[in-house]
């Protein structure tokens, strides 16, 4: 048998198909990441290490005793070899941390640089703590070989601003200095080791500094570049000196590490020197990794006299910029010599700017190290790229003007969330939403060539990278003399642009593409905010089980088809208990009402915790087997649709699961609905009985006692007996059975029975019903369902009409005067007219869908039986029309139907549709279009022996179109022939059966999930349908025949069916070698018997292997005298034999 594990998650795969649809045609890879040895960190909680120090934090103070600014010096000084750990007071709920402005550390201005061994600062128990850079420094920095592990935190507005580069100054100016990279708004890791689990990281931002402009123009020292932090950036070149031969300046020096290269030096001009040309300016220093370019210097100016003209000195040229980093800016050409009344010396070149630093990693920047991310969250994170220095102008003298320098290169954002240079980073269940940078909005990875190492390795599973305008979510590149980043370990991610192919990550690692559908960033019940899935996201259900990791970043438990990102939207709650109590506190009892309660809500009901959850799946205790939950009206809901057991709230979802219960059935005791789904939520129904719901439609109100009083309100309908389907919203049932539900209108009123001594007509029945005129004034309309409203009396004059019935509710009756009665309101659809003569009463509602019924909305119905279900329309009064009874089983408004292995059998309406009624409907008195009904029925039975009304009806009612019924195929209908609208018939419906189905009584074996009816001999419903994928079962959980499977929820006996045939043996066969032949069948009876024949040599008859009586036949040591020899297997049930296909055996000598 299947372990319950293992049910369960079978039951949750296929809750998250059935919510989703259609999930990415590649399907969840199983695989589980397991603990250490598969290179992953496990959620280890602190409270399991021994001999930590520990330092309380209990004020927010920047500085000072008690504040996390000591409590991190004291940690950086602890000398524990198992490390300090920072925690927080817990009066310090939803405190903000804003440090005092960092120092420019070797890392720039930084608030905390963590130099300990291993530091770690614990959130736990304190909710909504925040350290808050105030948007002018990086938060954190780990120094080489040290260690900084948080959790439970919240990092916001930390930024890594990259230095300017240095400006040209002096007499000449200079070409400008590269600008310095930004690393990392919140982290940098230098080669340490960074762990983040359940954090959030929010509006931090690294920025690359804008390039050193150019300015003047001649023999000038370059500028230097940028620094970063304490690594200096490039110096300026020196500048030529001034002689008459025009001399050259020197080239700036390249920038370390994220610091900019400096400007070069500009060349002299050639004031006197005949055949000299003007020095040439030098070029720029190179930056270093993400930081800009030096500018080049300008040339110096030629001579020009009578005779010569010399040409000016070439510009320097603008140095490339580190990875990412702006290039500098090209020096200008000097101006050349021309004769100009005496000498004409050309002017001299302008000088370059600096490129423009890079900016990367907008929360988190790693160099060399390792980085941990689990559970956490990124969100409206940036990386930025510096803009390029601005060139100078060139000089004017007697020659020829010298040419302008040009600007620096702007240089652009990479990783919005986070950069990897080298190292290894680790991310699991981690969502990245909203981040932004020009490349790999979410994650930017890179290897280097540098003595630490040349290569990074990346490995993302169970993970959200959606940023969904981004250009790429996701990028990896290698730099000359680098190897490409590792990233085979990756799996199960959903990707929203995942950068080009070679650049992204595989496509083995991502099973969906699609818009994950995500909240904003709120509190969903944990320490730190966190963006929730929405009803619909496609990260539902597809992650794998990661050992250690068993809950969200809220605390949450993860399931074991757990959910993509951060948050765990499903919740997996066991109901032991058939009570039926709200708030039910006595300990470890679950019970039906406060798990459906918690996920409704998202809020603790009794003892079942949901918070911030949007969907839920209900399972049951094995000991509730064959019990039944009675539910009672005390928590009942009676607003907006009727007395109803439970309302699934909009964009709710939930599945109620009693496969591991079987037998288990929900009694709505004949006294309320049962379920109502509101709109845009689904209910997913499975194994379970449904029974004793009823929808009654509430009494039109009596008109007013006077004579000549007000007519009586219509009566509401009574709308699904089981279960309310409304707008946009989804019911799924699969192999459930739908009993003794019924759905009743509610009664007309009368006129002059009411209390009111005025003339005011009655109210129409239902929520939205049509109110009472007053005095002479007619009665309003009723809304969807609710009846009109009834007109009013008077003492003279014209009375008030009765207001119109809506969808299924009775008409109001007219009012009366002395002289005149009013005018009778118009039933909606089933609904009864009111009375426009002397009764004056309001018609009944109509009762539709006596189990299920569905406006605007979709119901999947699989292996399901309906019985005994009925409908009845309310009674008319004093005149009035009484309602009418339609959709025995099911009806469905609008919207869609898809029915499947389904049995419809003994269900009652009236005025037809015994098992279902489509409609394509709408208000006729409103003029405008309807929609239009789609039902496709596959495999089903509809009907009864002697049915009086037809089993199915499709009709339209207003202005709208046909119902459509493309698709319907072998179905089995008792009566087929409706006296309003049409039968299963028409474009698209083929292979419709009529006849008797002669099924037997409803009936359970023991160990099966619900009753069910089987199918008596002579039926012509045996052997008629066809296979449908994904359908192997029926509604007991028995094999269904994938040749000729049975109609309805029920599949007889059948010979077996073969699902493995023999295949012949390879021709390469030698003398003495083995061979086997394979097969497999399946049936029912499920024990089948089996026997081996052999036709030797391919002649005569076939005979029979004496003990060969297993699925594979094996032979050893064949002969070539068994050349040529063809073998098959015989398979035997009570319901007949099925030979497999014949197998030759090839023996080479």
């Amino acid at each position: 048998m299947m372990r319950r594990a293992e049910r369960v998650q079978e039951l949750l795969s296929q809750f998250v198909r059935s919510w989703v649809g259609n999930l990415p045609t590649k399907t969840r890879r199983h695989s589980n990441r397991t603990g250490r040895a598969a290179g992953w960190l496990s959620a280890e909680t602190l409270e399991t290490r021994v001999l930590l120090s520990n330092f309380l934090v209990s004020n927010t103070a920047a500085s000072g005793a008690g504040s996390l600014a000591d409590a991190v010096a004291q940690a950086n000084a602890d000398a524990d070899a198992n490390g300090a750990v920072i925690k927080f007071a817990s009066t310090l709920q939803n405190a903000i941390f804003k440090p005092a402005v960092g120092a420019n550390t070797a890392y720039g201005a930084t608030a905390f640089v963590i130099t300990g061994n291993k530091v770690t600062i614990d959130g736990a128990g304190v909710k909504g703590l925040a350290i808050d850079g105030s948007s002018l420094m990086r938060l954190f920095a780990i120094t080489t070989g040290n260690s900084l592990t948080l959790q439970n935190l919240t990092l916001q507005n930390g930024k890594a601003q990259g230095a300017v580069g240095g400006r040209g100054a002096g007499t000449y100016g200079g070409a400008g200095g590269g600008g310095g990279a930004g690393l990392g708004g919140a982290v940098y890791d230098d080669g340490g080791v960074f762990t983040a689990i359940n954090c959030t990281f929010t509006a931090n931002v690294a920025t690359g500094g804008n390039g050193g402009d150019g300015t003047e123009h001649g023999p000038g020292n370059g500028a230097a570049g940028a620094n970063f932090g304490a690594t200096p950036g490039g110096t300026g070149g020196a500048g030529a000196a001034t002689d008459s031969r025009g001399g050259s300046g020197t080239a700036g020096n390249p920038g370390g590490f994220g610091a900019g290269g400096g400007g070069g030096g500009g060349g002299s001009n050639n004031d006197d020197n005949q055949g000299d040309g003007g020095g040439a300016g030098a070029k720029g220093g190179a930056g270093g990794f993400g930081a800009g370019g030096g500018g080049g210097g300008g040339g110096g100016g030629g001579y020009g006299s009578a005779s010569h003209q010399d040409p000016g000195g070439s510009g320097g040229a603008g140095a490339a910029g580190g990875y990412g980093g702006g290039a500098g800016g090209n020096g200008g050409a000097g101006g050349g010599g021309e004769f100009s009344f005496g000498s004409g010396t050309g002017g001299d070149g302008g000088q370059g700017g600096g490129g423009g630093g890079g900016g990367f990693g907008g929360a988190i920047f790693g160099k060399d190290g390792t980085i941990n991310l689990i559970n956490d969250t990124f969100t409206s994170n940036a990386a930025y790229g510096g803009k390029g220095g601005t060139g100078s102008s060139g000089s004017s003298l007697h020659g020829h003007d010298g040419a302008r320098g040009n600007s620096g290169g702007n240089a652009a954002g990479y990783g919005g969330a986070i950069t990897v240079v080298n190292g290894n980073l680790n991310a699991t269940f981690v969502t990245f939403s909203g981040n932004i940078s020009a490349t790999g909005s979410s994650m930017f990875v890179v290897s280097t060539p540098t003595d630490k190492g040349n290569q990074a390795t990346v490995t993302v599973v169970n993970s959200i990278l959606g940023k969904t305008d981004a250009p790429n979510n996701f990028y990896a590149f290698n730099m000359s003399g680098a190897l490409p980043p590792v990233l085979t370990g990756s799996t199960n991610n959903l990707v929203v642009k995942n950068g080009p192919a070679g650049n992204g990550l595989p496509t083995s690692a991502i099973v969906s593409t699609a818009d994950p559908l995500l909240s904003g960033l709120a509190d969903y019940g944990g320490l730190s905010k966190v963006q929730a899935l929405t009803l619909g996201s496609p990260a539902f259900g597809l992650g794998i089980p990661v050992n250690g990791i068993t809950s969200d970043q809220r605390g949450a438990p993860r399931t074991n088809a757990p959910d993509l990102g951060a948050y765990q939207g499903v919740a997996i709650i066991t109901v032991n208990t058939t009570k039926d109590i709200l708030n039910d506190t006595t300990p470890n009892e679950v019970t039906l009402r406060d798990a459906l309660t918690a996920i409704n809500t998202g809020k603790k009901s009794g003892n079942v915790t949901a918070t911030g959850l949007v969907a839920g799946m209900i399972i049951f205790d094995p000991s509730l087997a064959n019990q039944t939950i009675t539910l009672s009206l005390s928590d009942s809901s009676t607003a907006a649709y009727g007395q109803s057991a439970f309302v699934i709230g909009t964009k709710r979802f939930v599945v109620i699961d009693g496969q591991t219960a079987p037998g288990l059935t929900l009694d709505a005791g004949n006294t309320q609905r049962m379920f109502v789904v509101s709109p845009s939520a689904s209910l997913n129904l499975n194994a379970l009985t449904v029974q004793g719901g009823k929808a009654v439609g509430s009494n039109g109100a009596n008109g007013s006692k006077a004579t000549n009083s007000g007519g009586g309100g219509g009566g509401s309908a009574g709308l699904g007996g089981a279960v309310y389907v409304d707008s946009a919203a989804t019911l799924i049932a699969t192999a459930s059975t739908f009993t003794g539900n019924s759905a009743v209108g509610g009664q007309g009123g009368a006129a002059g029975g009411g209390t009111a001594a005025d003339y005011t007509g009655g109210k129409g029945g239902g929520a939205t019903g049509g109110s009472g005129g007053g005095p002479n004034t007619n009665g309003t309309n009723g809304g969807f369902g609710s009846g009109g409203g009834g007109g009013g009396g008077g003492a003279s004059g014209n009375p008030g009409n009765g207001g119109h019935g809506g969808f299924g509710g009775g008409g109001g009756g007219g009012g009366a005067t002395p002289s005149t009665i009013g005018v009778a309101g118009v039933a909606g659809f089933g609904g009864g007219a009111g009375d426009g003569n002397l009764g004056r009463g309001g018609g009944g509602g109509a009762g539709l869908g006596g189990a299920i019924f569905a406006n605007n909305a979709k119901v999947f119905l699989t292996n399901d039986t309906f019985t005994a279900n009925s409908v009845q329309g309310g009674a008319g009064t004093a005149g009035g029309g009484s309602g009418q009874g339609a959709g025995g089983a099911v009806f469905v408004r609008n919207g869609k139907l898809t029915a499947t292995f389904t049995t419809f059998n003994s269900n009652v309406a009236p005025a037809g549709g015994t098992d279902v009624f489509v409609l394509s409907g709408n208000d006729p008195t409103s003029g405008s279009p309807g929609g239009v009904a789609q039902a496709t029925l596959k495999n089903n039975i509809l009907g009864q022996t002697l049915a009086p009304v037809a089993d199915f009806v499709a009709a339209v009612w207003g202005k709208t179109t046909v119902p459509n019924l493309a698709g319907s195929t072998n179905n089995l209908i008792s009566n087929n022939s409706p006296t309003f609208g049409t039968g299963l018939v028409g474009t698209g419906v083929t292979n419709t059966i009529i006849g008797d189905p002669k099924l037997a009584g409803l009936a359970k074996a023991p160990g099966e999930k619900t009753a069910t009816m089987a199918i008596q001999g002579g039926s012509q419903a045996l052997h008629a349908g066809t296979a449908v994928p994904g359908i192997t079962t029926d509604q007991r959980g028995l094999d269904r025949s994938t040749k000729t499977p049975d109609l309805g929820a029920w599949q007889s006996d059948y010979a077996p069916e073969i699902s493995l045939q023999p295949a012949d043996s390879d021709p390469t066969t030698f003398y003495g070698q083995t061979v086997v032949f394979k097969s497999k069948a399946y049936g029912r009876p499920s024990t089948l018997s089996v026997q081996w024949y052999v036709q030797n040599g391919g002649q005569g008859g076939f005979q029979l292997l004496p003990g060969q009586t297993g699925v594979d036949l094996t032979l050893d040591e064949v002969t070539p005298s068994m050349d040529k020899n063809v073998y098959h297997a015989v398979y035997t049930n009570s319901a007949g034999s099925t030979t497999t296909r014949n197998a030759l055996l090839t023996v080479n000598p």
